[in-house]
């Protein structure tokens, strides 16, 4: 279902009057969905300066197209109308709670506040992280608010350690890490080596990959020290790329390794851990695999930011075996949707991490048994069956993206 099939009949106005979707969608318009509820102590803080925003740029842009569709996370239709109330712009009818939850799923939203933009002419993603225009463009002057891309921000000269330099097209077309690391940070002078390791090691057998070392350091020379330690290439030190490129990947905390593919798409994030996991390079460049086990350093990632389904197993080959037969059709299906992937495979033994997963979410049934999991909002769908075969599996999961299951809610 796209975004615009999903809001067709399903839109209305402060008055509760139908909105004809016709009214905000087209060419040359900009359409938000803002997920947010009135039980949310940041969703209350951030709901006012989104208003005083969006009135702005009504009134001091006239010739542009921009509309903001409320998605509700509240618990009751009371609190719905009330905080609605306090809002100038539509909303998703309440009642809509099925459609609600397919575009949570649908654009991945594991967090409220957010506020995602589309373009009008075809419901296509322009900004997946836009709650960041009301603060950083307070005029609206960089409407439609497209978010810049590793392509066009690399752009310049690269360094290494010798002071010779290439030009960033040089490594396009292959698989990029991005090293985010500083002299100064313990982890990554203990990380760093290992890293140095598994690039010589690689390199023997692979020249279709390249590290960029990011810095974080915070003077040329200890900058040109801790390069000097790398075989790989650096942006260099002061260059205005380093922050622009921070913010693109959102990096909170070093030593970071992002894996890019060879067109410059996310293939993970948790390349730190990957080197470590798989220090000979078997699994390189660490693709997304239809299914993969809870333990590995992939899963620890994914289980924490995405929805998943977890099918815990007794441990042995032959558990392992039936999981990964009655999974892998679905599984395929999913990843097959690239960017539009809802769910996230993985399967379970009945030891340490998976023993430990299992009691952080309350989960009781003895093995075998299969779950829906979304850490970030704390929910959780139990299938009842006890013979998994693939039909029952597959069919759990789809009763699932129907929107035609209860859920349950753990930590909370």
């Amino acid at each position: 279902m796209s975004v615009l099939e999903a809001l067709k009949g399903n839109v209305i106005d402060g008055s509760g009057k139908a909105v004809d979707i016709a009214a905000f969608v087209g060419e040359g318009t900009v359409f938000g969905l803002y997920f947010s509820a009135h039980w949310c102590p940041p969703c209350r803080k951030f709901t006012p300066a989104l208003a005083a925003f969006h009135q702005m740029f009504k009134k001091d842009k006239p010739d542009k197209q921009f509309e903001i569709i409320f998605v509700s996370s509240d618990r009751n239709e009371n609190d719905f109308k009330s905080y609605y109330s306090t809002m100038p712009w539509l909303a998703l009818r309440y009642e809509c709670r099925q459609t609600k939850d397919t575009l949570s799923r649908k654009f991945k939203v594991t967090g409220i506040p957010a506020l995602i933009l589309f373009n009008g002419a075809d419901g296509s993603v322009i900004n997946t992280s836009a709650r960041s225009i009301v603060f950083d463009d307070p005029q609206g002057k960089l409407y439609p608010w497209k978010p810049p891309t590793y392509s066009g921000l690399i752009k310049g000269n690269l360094i290494k350690s010798d002071k010779t330099s290439v030009e960033s097209t040089s490594i396009k077309g292959k698989v990029k890490l991005l090293y985010f690391s500083a002299h100064w940070c313990p982890p990554c002078k203990a990380f760093t080596p290992n890293l140095v390791t598994f690039y010589n090691k690689l390199k023997k057998t692979n020249d279709n990959f390249e590290v960029i070392f990011i810095t974080s350091d915070r003077d040329d020379d200890s900058f040109k020290e801790y390069l000097s330690t790398m075989p790989w290439l650096a942006i260099p030190f002061g260059d205005g790329r380093i922050g622009q490129l921070e913010s693109l990947f959102e990096i909170s905390g070093i030593p970071s390794l992002i894996v890019l593919d060879e067109n410059d798409k996310v293939i993970t994030e948790s390349g730190r851990s990957m080197v470590d996991y798989d220090p000979e390079a078997k699994l390189f460049p660490w693709r997304p695999q239809p299914i993969e086990p809870l333990d590995s350093s992939a899963a620890a990632n994914t289980v924490n930011n995405e929805t998943c389904v977890v099918y815990f197993t007794d441990g042995t080959d032959d558990g392992i075996g039936q999981a990964k037969a009655a999974m892998k059709d679905i599984a395929r299906e999913q990843l097959a949707k690239g960017d539009e992937q809802e769910l996230y495979f993985l399967y379970a033994t009945g030891k340490g991490i998976a023993q430990d997963f299992k009691e952080f979410i309350g989960h009781k049934q003895d093995h075998p048994s299969l779950v829906i999991v979304s850490v970030p909002d704390r929910r959780m769908y139990v299938c009842d069956k006890e013979n998994l075969s693939k039909d029952i599996v597959e069919s759990f999961i789809r009763d699932y993206l129907a929107g035609n299951l209860t859920a349950l809610y753990f930590g909370q």
